[in-house]
């Protein structure tokens, strides 16, 4: 990633596939060098008329835009993500300026790609429809219609090597269960809402994905990314929690003291109240930490959610707080006082 944008501009690729986190940070990036030319206004009135001509017949967007496309190198058409859901506002912000965006949607086991987007059919905030061949079905609908993910079809893996109980427990009666929770909605788009494991359940069995609430989080300019899990108390209720990576750049434009925890906690605890009454009471985030140093991932860039959660709780435990006690610090620093307690033991 070091090295990501010198490379768009030295080999002007015509197509990129990545994680939505990657087209979000270059919005960002772009957005923000809009706003300080003091352009933002005068840009997004000309996406709007862009879009309406478009729309009649007359594509200008591509030569409205030429600069907003430069970064990417000047060729850019497609963009195809997938590994996790894509913000609709930032699929809008690249049509509008003449690129075109595909999400799509497999896994490892369905080799890998088992639906996608395509130019007959296309619907933002969906993964498209499945590919012909494939099957996909909603297993143990609830009311709404959402469930797991299962899917069907000659792309299915055979199984697990040399694990018969995993590939019992995935493969049942011919159907592939992804571990992925979601919905088809009735123009048969499918829509990918979040992860069985992830999955918080409250103690009165109400349900809340941590991708929707993190969604939020990550919409806030001077944050790089988050995680939010559960926590159950002494009396059983699960209390919704989140770890903040900042972006220390951005957040030295506002704090002007980018280590001073008083000033941190008094802009998240803001931000933290504002998207709160984006939810229902329920889905409230009510202890948070935060920090600077980046989340563990995969190659695919997804949180090892299990590995952050346990880092986190021994971090608390070693500094005997809980995350109540925590809430607004700097989880960096409770890890560096960790080490040393350890150290001196």
């Amino acid at each position: 990633m070091k090295y990501f944008s010198k490379n768009l501009t030295e080999y002007q690729p015509d197509c990129l596939v990545g994680v939505p986190l990657i087209f979000d940070k270059f919005k960002s990036r772009i957005s923000d060098e809009v706003k300080k030319k003091g352009l933002h206004k005068k840009v997004k009135l000309l996406m709007k008329i862009a879009n309406v001509a478009a729309a009649l017949g007359l594509d200008l967007r591509r030569k409205l835009f030429k600069q907003l496309l430069e970064p990417f190198g000047g060729n850019l058409q497609v963009i195809v993500t997938g590994g996790a859901a894509v913000e609709p506002g930032t699929v809008n912000w690249y049509e509008s300026i003449g690129i075109k965006v595909y999400q799509g949607y497999g896994l490892t086991e369905t080799s890998p790609v088992v639906a996608g987007g395509n130019d007959r059919r296309r619907k933002t905030g969906t993964c498209g429809e499945p590919l012909p061949g494939v099957k996909l079905a909603i297993a143990n609908p609830d009311a709404k219609g959402a469930g797991e993910i299962v899917v069907s079809g000659k792309n299915i893996m055979l199984g697990y090597w040399k694990n018969e109980d995993a590939t019992k427990e995935a493969i049942q009666e011919g159907w592939f269960h992804t571990g992925d929770l979601g919905l088809i909605d009735k123009k048969g788009f499918i829509h990918v809402t979040g992860r069985v494991k992830s999955m918080i359940v409250l103690k009165n069995g109400k349900k809340v994905f941590p991708e929707e609430l993190e969604s939020y989080i990550n919409k806030l300019k001077f944050v790089k990314e988050s995680l939010v899990w559960g926590e159950s108390a002494s009396d059983g209720t699960v209390e919704i929690c989140s770890r903040i990576v900042l972006d220390k750049e951005q957040m030295s434009c506002i704090q002007t003291l980018p280590d001073d925890e008083s000033g941190i906690k008094k802009i998240l605890d803001s931000a933290i109240r504002d998207i709160n009454r984006l939810v229902p009471v329920y889905k409230t985030i009510r202890y948070y930490v935060y920090g600077y140093e980046e989340l563990v991932k995969t190659t695919s860039m997804k949180i090892k959610r299990y590995i952050e959660t346990e880092r986190i709780r021994a971090i608390l435990k070693t500094t005997a707080l809980n995350i109540k006690n925590a809430t607004g610090k700097n989880i960096d620093k409770l890890k560096e006082m960790m080490a040393k307690s350890v150290e001196n033991y």
